[in-house]
This record gives C-alpha cells, structure tokens and sequence, in this order.
C-alpha cells in the first residue's frame, strides 16, 4: 500500500508515491507549473488556476491508476490566493506570493500594507493573501460572484473532492491577520478593514480528511513550509531543518511562543508550532558571487558558469573572510546591506572570499537559533546543501552535529504523504510517521 503526496510549486508540480512499508519513493513526477498569465499592470503576478487544476488532477489520475493508493496529501506554494464562486469553481486567476501590488499606493497616498497596519496593528506583507485581496477591495477588482478566497492548495483538495474544504492553520497562517495564539483569524482585524469573517474558509488546527476522492480519502491542504519540514525531519520534536535554495530558512518544533527575538511563528500541527528563521540571500549570495567571477572570467575570454572554480577554491582556503550575506535585506529591514569584512593583506584573497561567503550563509542561519531549543538531529535540505559539500561540512561543524539529507527527494510532498497519513489514522502521531524518512 502507498500514499501520494503532490506538491503545487510555482514553479513546478511534484508528486511522490511513498511505500507504507519501508518509506521508499515508488515513483516521483515533477512537471512544470507554466501557468503563468502575462500581466500588463505593475507588480502582478497571476498563474492560470483552471490550467494548474488539469495539470495536478492529470498526475493525481495517472498515479492512482499505477499504484494502490491508501490516501493523498496536498501541499504548495502558501501566501497566494484565488477567489471561488458558491460552486467551488475559480472564479480569479491564482494572485502568487510573489504580487507585489499590495506596495501600490493608494488614494490616501499609503499602500495596502501600510493602511492595515496602521488599520489593525498587524504587518501582512507584500504576497501575502490578505494584504492582496485587501488591494483589490480597495480597485474594485474582487469578482461580483466570489463567495470566499483560499490558498491553490486547497483549491486543489476541492476539486478532488467537490468542495472546498476547512483551511489548515498552516496555510491560514500565511495569508495574514491570523491569531497563532488561537490558531485562528483575528475577526476583529479583519472586520476594521471591511472583510467578512464569512468571506474566509473555517481554520482547523488538527490533520483530518476532507473528503474522498474515487474512494481514496484525501487530507486537508497543509503549507509548503510545514510539508517540507514534516517530509526531511524524522523525529520533528527533536530535529532542525535548514533549507538552502535560493533564500535559505532553518526551521524547529517549539511550543507557542510570543517573545521570538529573531523568527516567525509558523503553525505545524495541534499545539505543535514552528519557529523559523528566513534569510532572503542563502543560495542567492552565492549565486552573486559566481556572477563576480563569471563577469572576470568573460573579460579574460573565458565564458561559463564558475560554481566548479568556486568548490576548488573554497576548498584550498586556509582562512575566511567575514561576509554578512544581508544582500537582498532581512525579513525585518529590507534596507540592511550585506558587507565583507576583516580583510587584510593576506587575506583578500579568491579563496578566502568564496570561503567567507560560504560561511556567511550558515552563519546568518546559526544566528536565528537564538529563538529555538537545542536539538539533537540536523537535517540540511536543498540545493545549496545537496550540491556544496563545504557549506553541508562548516554547517556541521557550526551547529556541532552531524548533518544528514534525506534519501527522499521532493520533501514537500513527501510531507504531503506523511500528514495524508496522520488524517487518515494510518499514523496516530508525526513521529510515528517519520519512521518512513531515511537519510543518506
């Protein structure tokens, strides 16, 4: 017996068949999400919502047919939001985390993240679903025939199962003015900025099937973030998840906690939370750095990428630059600027420089610990860490634990699989559920 999981990325979808037996993936499928719908107004960023369900629902088909599947999990992008009808059909395209109209100004000469801050003393972001629809309150632009809004993930168990079902704390989280106290939207909040509590699907805190699917029960919807975590952490009470792709995020169980110095408080699941630290610049600091190299290259007649230059150089450092990788800001203050420091005539060097700027990046993450509980497991994720065996080492040496990556790849929807099956009961708790998670 198994469990598919799909995650809905923007970028791509992913699905994983995950063995009840041993936890081995079975079969994984990834296919681009190109849904993007060209936009000529400033800060839009829309995917075709009806074009991600065919895509979605065509593997979800193809994998049930193949394997015997005993349930599914549903997992993606979170922050984003679409608007239904009262038949549960899109009415909207699919507005991304990555909208920024929410930074327009408005008639009052703020823009929508301003006015409800200054409205419910609440920050929602740029991307975030409650400052986007508010933007569109505020244009005229919510359609006459929407009778909720909702994240692609749980659209996406609607048209599975033929309604949309109960938000998952993790995913109401996401779209802002949510009491994580209560797991809860704040109806005060809402209400001082005109939204109809009514307007937002009902939030539940616990794993539960939403309904069924040509007789395979089918979970809520949970956020890419918490899926992640769930599907590369064996032992959730006890382990660190850090995750270095473009931006990098290290992430850890805690209780509820409302005196966090550095991170954000995610839900995860019942009483279960997640402290996380974001850092904007993890893969893409690095990433700069090639380009530096790349650049000289090109003007010495060398054209190509330099990541393999890099690796050898870091490799023969004997010393370190000090480098704060800040260069895309923080989460906090997006007008703070990285910096390399400590140079000396024997130290600016190639090597040193690429070092440094390594070290930086688990440095930045080593530094949101501050927050979180000591752990005992340390589990490093994405590209930056599966392809950069110096970063993997000096994060192993920073947080004095060796670090492990998971043998499954697509931990998001691994972790689909695995809170399918605590919905369902086949697990009664995420720990016995992460006896599946293997490590290299």
């Amino acid at each position: 017996m198994c469990i598919l999981g799909i995650d809905i990325g923007t970028t791509t979808i992913s699905a994983v068949v995950l063995s009840l037996a041993n936890g081995e993936a079975l079969k994984s499928v990834t296919i681009k999400n190109d849904t993007f719908i060209k936009s000529e107004i400033k800060g839009e960023r829309i995917q075709d919502v009806n074009k991600i369900e065919e895509k979605a629902l065509c593997v979800v088909n193809e994998l049930t047919e193949q394997f015997p599947i005993k349930t599914i999990g549903v997992t993606g992008q979170m922050h984003g939001i679409l608007y239904y009808d009262k038949k549960g059909k899109a009415v909207s395209p699919l507005y991304t985390w990555q909208d920024e109209r929410a930074l327009i100004k408005l008639p009052g000469g703020k823009n929508s993240v301003e006015e409800i801050k200054e409205l419910t003393g609440y920050t929602v972001p740029s991307g975030y679903g409650l400052a986007t629809h508010y933007y569109n309150m505020k244009n005229g632009l919510v359609p006459n025939t929407a009778v909720g809004l909702c994240t692609i993930g749980d659209y996406i168990v609607g048209a599975l199962i033929g309604i949309i079902p109960k938000m998952h704390a993790s995913n109401g989280a996401s779209l802002g003015l949510f009491d994580l106290k209560i797991n809860r939207f704040d109806e005060s909040a809402l209400k001082k900025i005109g939204i109809s509590p009514k307007f937002l699907p009902p939030i539940t805190s616990s794993a539960r099937v939403a309904g069924i699917y040509n007789g395979i029960p089918v979970s809520i919807a949970i956020g890419d973030n918490q899926a992640s975590f769930i599907g590369s952490v064996s032992d959730v009470d006890n382990g660190l998840l850090i995750n270095v792709g473009t931006g990098s995020q290290i992430s850890a169980v805690s209780a509820y906690n409302e005196n966090l110095q550095a991170c954000e408080l995610r839900p995860l699941l019942g009483d279960k939370y997640l402290v996380v630290g974001c850092a904007l610049c993890g893969g893409r600091a690095y990433a700069l750095l090639e380009k530096f190299f790349a650049s000289f290259a090109k003007e010495l007649g060398v054209e190509g990428e330099q990541y393999s230059i890099m690796a050898k150089l870091a490799s023969k450092a004997t010393s370190s630059l000090k480098v704060n990788t800040t260069f895309s800001g923080t989460r906090k203050d997006s007008t703070v600027k990285g910096s390399i420091m400590e140079i000396d005539e024997d130290n600016f060097t190639p090597q040193a420089l690429t070092l440094g700027f390594i070290h930086g990046i688990v440095d930045e993450l080593y530094g949101f610990t501050v927050d979180m509980e000591k752990k005992s497991l340390l589990v490093g994720s994405g590209n930056g860490i599966k392809k950069n065996s110096i970063l993997a080492s000096y994060a192993s040496a920073k947080f004095g634990i060796e670090i492990k990556t998971p043998a499954q790849s697509e931990e998001a929807s691994v972790g689909a699989c695995l809170f399918a099956g605590v919905s369902s009961g086949i697990f009664f708790s995420l720990s016995k559920a992460g006896r599946l998670i293997s490590y290299n």
